[in-house]
């Protein structure tokens, strides 16, 4: 797998200050944190299958997206519609 496929550091750190600024740490601290996790997940599945979709495929990745498209989260559903466009031969 090439390195361009891969999201870089100082992405990854920005997004996490977008978390980190929202001011709701002291009771939806895990919510941010877990919501920024699937982003991240999301991110790296869509830069994985522009490299090999066979294995995602295998996987029952088609299951898993579905199931994400109706995520209370409107950035998780939109990322998890992309990665379901990835998944076209």
């Amino acid at each position: 797998m090439s390195l361009y496929c891969v999201p870089n550091i100082i992405e990854i750190d920005q997004r996490f200050q977008k978390y980190r600024n929202m001011n709701m740490w002291t009771f939806f601290g895990t919510q941010c944190i877990l919501l920024y996790i699937q982003e991240l997940i999301l991110d790296t599945l869509h830069f994985t299958m522009k490299v090999d979709v066979i294995d995602a495929l295998d996987n029952s990745a088609m299951v898993v997206f579905t199931s994400l498209l109706g995520h209370d989260n409107d950035v998780i559903r939109c990322k998890a519609a992309r990665d379901i466009m990835d998944l076209r031969w």
